[in-house]
């Protein structure tokens, strides 16, 4: 479905919208322009007459803005931005075919543009310099090369105001009148000197500098004066303001020129531009440094002749890489790449200016931007030979890195130490070996700087240079030594981090000539962490410090007394370093006591630091003694572990649960459970809770048969009695076997009997081991081994035994119940079920008899079933059921959390139990299911009496609540199996 046409105001009404003082309604008529353009949803003869129209009228109105007034006054600056955005949209916007309507265009605004470029509003002058761009792409070099001395010229205008403004900031005594003149004792020229002709405008450059000052200085009167507020800045800032603005503008213009021209304005680039650009790289204002250095970018970009001005330029930019401001540092950062992604192949002498600025620039940690971008032009203009160009100009390298070592710019001192170190590390030896002396002074005095972060810096330098270069350093190490202990024990962590490092390359490089006297500073140090106060202030330590915020600190110059904490947490990373070295192997055990004594006092607010050092450095210390030297250390560290992991300090719970994740993975996750469960004391209560459950649910089968006995004391032996009169009665040949087990239950019993022998005599065994643990009444008398001679530990011992044959006498009475009852009852019923299918001819002579017999039999088991439901339906069989799930439960769960053989005995009674529900609710199940296949089986006869007497009969049903069925054992399977696991996953 096509689109509707779009309908377009009239050109006049077009241009009242582009023209429009509210920003608003420009930017509607913009867009609108932009579609217009486009030809979006518009008829293609309409849109051309209305372009036609707009580019008229746009041309007529830039005569009327283009005058010496308007321009020098700033007026129509709303109008003039609409005009200059609606020219760029048909500029840029229109298609190769009407490229000679545009052409016209251009060569009819360009003389105008180029006297707007004057303007005093900024965004005016930056709008007029990008249209003016896209002119110089159109029509060629020829329109730069028109207006090249107009352009210079108020290029050099706008430096000189500055410099006039700049020297009024710093001369507070030039008068000034309250209309912002210049009470100079030259008297101005009332005529100006004229210029070149700019097209057709009559705009003219003046001659003296002070006439567009005035102008400036009459506008930042009136913003001054309109200012209500007291604290308004004064005329002469906001002039320099403006000023700053302006030039910052006129740089942005010409850069729109060199991007417009692209590779056709590099022959046009001589000595003379050079110099007017190259004051803005260095002035006192960011805007103009960043403007400047991304002015160059794209003279490179351009083609500019290396050749001829490359050493100059190359001088120039790299110097923005020190720059404080980050913003001009990347511009600088985008020069060089440029410069050295341009740069022939043969010409390298510009590399000794460029190649150490830009190698120390990938080090500049108070930028991450602008240290990533570094990093990446490393990369991809010098790939893989970095080492090699570095080494090839180490003495440019060298010189300038000391240089940079005594820059007034922090990040830039912390910057060449690090470089510093990289060269001590990455190049050949024998390259740097003519300079080690003296870039280790070079260090030491770096060393005092005031700032915290190039003091750590020069001394992980430092300890480079010691373990590459011990023999030239050896000279210098009794005076360093007292530098690298300073740091050692410094308040900010990462600097006794560094500090520690730089000592362990001390002790790699020297060995045990220094390693005894190290040793003793760590055990005094670690000693002394019992003497510190209580009440000492909070410590910077405690702040969070990161790559982003560490240069917002103050220089930390003049630091507190180290604290007796600061000392050890120092000497803890010291250990955590040095525990890889083979020399100092042989202190760690010496030395693990002391770190695991330090993380034990905790009277002080800082002693979260200590554990969190602590925590970061056992694996360290588990990889240097071996996983089993330090296991005799293992337990004691679960303390410091724990208390971490459960401390309200993020980092110190981070690195507790770190290091409880590294140990399992040096020892494996089982052993570091079985230790942890050991350790932890909650899993003491735990474990006499466990057993304590354990031991009421075993010991209390007695008591149960007991109560359901004497409860039952008449109807129990009768059910007995009348159970065995039963079976008696039942002719031999009557009786079915059992398909499975061709004896019956009797092979299921003596299992149950074996595996209570077993049990007893290990808990005999256990108990003679052990009489000390609190579950054996031996424990209420016995401290130790020793008193197993007394009378009263005979007695005990002999009634616990008392205890574990009665406890079992009485579960061999509940299975021998219910198993042969089940076992019996259900072969039983299979043998009535199977007595209609004799001899068919024989019962039909003899259905009577059959009939009364099957009766007779059935009826009897229906009673001896309902006597037995009557004895144990109300408390023995919930009551048994209830203590063999609660066994299968606190079996498993001590099986699984406690340690050591009991959890495989309780493990084994767990499923033992479980096995024995599951069996006996099947058997006791298997009854009604039997039941009511006979009384099926006797229906299908279809005799009339037969079915008289069956309708008076009903299946048979082991009631526990309801009745046991075929579901019953997977119903108790799935609720003891549940109640464990969310037991388990509760603690």
């Amino acid at each position: 479905m096509a689109s509707a046409v779009e309908e377009y105001p009239p050109a006049d009404k077009f241009m009242d919208k582009l023209t429009s003082a509210v920003k608003m309604d420009r930017d509607s008529g913009l867009a609108m322009l932009t579609r217009l353009v486009k030809g979006v949803n518009c008829d293609e003869g309409e849109r051309k007459h209305l372009i036609k129209l707009l580019r008229s009228q746009i041309a007529s109105n830039f005569t009327e803005l283009g005058n010496k007034e308007c321009v020098m006054n700033g007026h129509f600056s709303d109008k003039k931005l609409g005009c200059l955005s609606a020219s760029l949209i048909l500029i840029t916007g229109i298609s190769d075919v009407e490229q000679e309507q545009i052409h016209q265009f251009v060569i009819q605004i360009k003389p105008d543009i180029l006297n707007i470029m004057w303007d005093q509003d900024v965004r005016v002058r930056l709008t007029a310099g990008e249209v003016y761009g896209q002119i110089c792409k159109i029509l060629g070099p020829s329109v730069y090369l028109e207006s090249k001395s107009a352009i210079l010229e108020m290029l050099e205008t706008e430096f000189q105001r500055n410099k006039e403004i700049e020297g009024m900031i710093k001369s507070p005594e030039t008068p000034i009148d309250p209309t912002g003149e210049i009470a100079s004792s030259e008297p101005h020229s009332s005529s100006s000197s004229s210029s070149p002709q700019l097209g057709m405008s009559p705009v003219t450059t003046p001659s003296n500098p002070n006439i567009m000052l005035c102008d400036v200085l009459k506008e930042a009167t009136h913003i001054f004066q309109s200012a209500s507020s007291p604290g308004a800045p004064a005329p002469i800032d906001v002039a320099m303001n403006l000023g700053c603005a302006q030039l910052e503008s006129t740089l942005k213009c010409l850069q729109f020129i060199a991007k417009g021209l692209g590779t056709q304005f590099g022959p046009l680039i001589d000595m003379h531009l050079l110099e007017l650009i190259f004051p803005s790289l260095h002035h006192q204002n960011r805007f103009i440094r960043e403007a400047g250095f991304y002015l160059c970018a794209t003279m490179i970009e351009s083609g500019i002749d290396l050749k001829s001005f490359g050493k100059r330029l190359a001088k120039e930019i790299t110097s923005g890489l020190e720059d404080f401001c980050s913003q001009s540092r990347i511009a600088a950062g985008v020069a060089c790449r440029k410069f050295m992604m341009n740069l022939p192949q043969d010409c390298t002498e510009f590399l000794p200016i460029v190649l150490p600025r830009l190698c120390l620039c990938r080090y500049y940690m108070a930028d991450t931007k602008f240290l990533l971008y570094s990093q990446e032009s490393w990369k991809l203009i010098f790939a893989m030979d970095g080492p090699q160009l570095v080494g090839k100009y180490i003495d440019d390298m060298v010189r300038y890195y000391v240089e940079a070592t005594a820059s007034d710019n922090h990040a830039v001192r912390e910057a060449a130490c690090l470089c510093l170190g990289e060269i001590a590390r990455k190049i050949d030896g024998k390259i740097v070996a003519p300079y080690v002396v003296g870039l280790m002074e070079t260090l030491k005095r770096t060393f005092l700087d005031e700032r915290w972060h190039v003091r750590d810096a020069a001394c992980l330098a430092s300890g480079s240079f010691f373990v590459n270069f011990p023999s030239q350093c050896q000279g210098l190490l009794e005076s360093v030594f007292p530098l690298f202990f300073e740091n050692l024990q410094f308040p900010i962590s990462i600097v006794r981090q560094g500090a520690a490092a730089a000592l362990a390359n001390i002790i790699r490089a020297y060995g045990t000539a220094v390693l005894p006297m190290i040793m003793e500073k760590i055990i005094a140090g670690l000693d002394g962490i019992e003497n510190q106060s209580s009440e000492t202030s909070v410590n910077v330590d405690l702040q969070v410090f990161n790559p982003q915020l560490k240069y917002a600190y103050s220089p930390c110059h003049e630091a507190n007394p180290p604290q007796p904490w600061e000392v050890g947490d120092g000497f803890m990373y010291l250990i955590g370093d040095i525990s890889q070295i083979s020399e100092c192997q042989i202190y760690l055990p010496t030395l693990v006591p002391l770190v695991l004594k330090a993380a034990q006092h905790r009277s002080y607010s800082q002693h979260v630091v200590i554990l969190e050092t602590t925590c970061k450095i056992i694996p360290c210390i588990v990889n240097g003694i071996g996983k089993r030297p330090f296991k005799e250390y293992l337990q004691q560290c679960f303390e410091p572990i724990f208390y971490s992991i459960e401390c309200e300090n993020s980092m110190t719970a981070a690195a507790g649960r770190a290091c409880l994740k590294e140990l399992c993975t040096i020892y494996g996750p089982n052993i570091i459970r079985s230790r942890v469960e050991l350790y932890d004391p909650r899993l003491d209560s735990m474990q006499l809770i466990i057993q304590l459950f354990w031991n009421m649910s075993c010991y209390s089968s007695p008591w149960i048969a007991q109560i359901q006995i004497y409860q039952q004391w008449e109807e129990i032996p009768n059910l007995i009695n009348g159970f065995i009169a039963y079976f008696t009665r039942i002719p031999r040949n009557d009786q079915s076997s059992s398909k499975n087990c061709k004896d019956g239950c009797e092979t299921f019993l003596k299992c149950v009997v074996f595996v209570g022998f077993l049990a007893i005599l290990q808990n005999v065994v256990i108990m003679w081991k052990h009489p000390e643990r609190p579950y054996y009444l031996t424990s209420m008398i016995i401290d130790h081994p020793e008193a197993r001679s007394k009378f009263a530990y005979n007695l005990l011992f002999l009634l616990q035994i008392w205890l574990y044959l009665n406890a079992w006498a009485s579960v061999a009475f509940i299975v021998f119940t219910k198993c042969i009852y089940a076992y019996v009852g259900s072969e039983v019923l299979k043998s009535l079920r199977q007595y209609n299918k004799k001899d068919k001819f024989m019962f039909v002579f003899s259905v009577n008899n059959v009939v009364q017999t099957f009766f007779k039999r059935y009826r009897s088991y229906q009673v001896l079933q309902n006597s037995f439901n009557s004895c144990f339906q109300d408390f023995w069989v919930p009551a048994h059921s209830a203590l063999f799930s609660c066994i299968f439960i606190v079996g498993s769960y001590g099986s699984i959390r406690l340690p050591g053989l009991r959890a495989v005995v309780m493990g084994a009674v767990a499923a033992l139990a479980l096995l024995y529900l599951s069996l006996m609710s099947r058997k006791l199940g298997d009854l009604h299911e039997e039941s009511t296949r006979v009384i099926q089986s006797w229906k299908i006869q279809g005799l009339r009496l037969t079915g008289k007497i069956l309708k008076s009969m009903q299946p048979i049903h082991v009631k526990v609540g309801n009745f046991i069925d075929k579901s019953t054992p997977l119903m108790i399977c799935q609720t003891v199996i549940n109640i464990t696991i969310n037991a388990l996953l509760s603690v």
